[in-house]
């Protein structure tokens, strides 16, 4: 935005364009944001009462053992 208003003042459509192209992103990372928070707060107030509870919760988990490279 500083280089626009250096360089291009008088280049009011780009200057629009940026502000709502940046203005869309931050709006839309504050939704994410706030959509991950919601989840986390539902996966922090669960219990887990069963090994089998957590593989649901969890989704499924190998059980082999991966050797090590060589």
């Amino acid at each position: 935005m500083d280089y626009l208003r250096r360089y291009h003042a008088a280049d009011m459509e780009t200057m629009t364009l940026v502000m709502k192209h940046f203005s869309v992103y931050r709006e839309w990372a504050l939704h994410l944001e706030q959509s991950a928070q919601a989840r986390l707060q539902q996966l922090k107030a669960k219990t887990v009462p069963s090994e089998y509870t957590m593989c649901f919760v969890l989704g499924p988990v190998s059980t082999t053992q991966v050797d090590g490279p060589g």
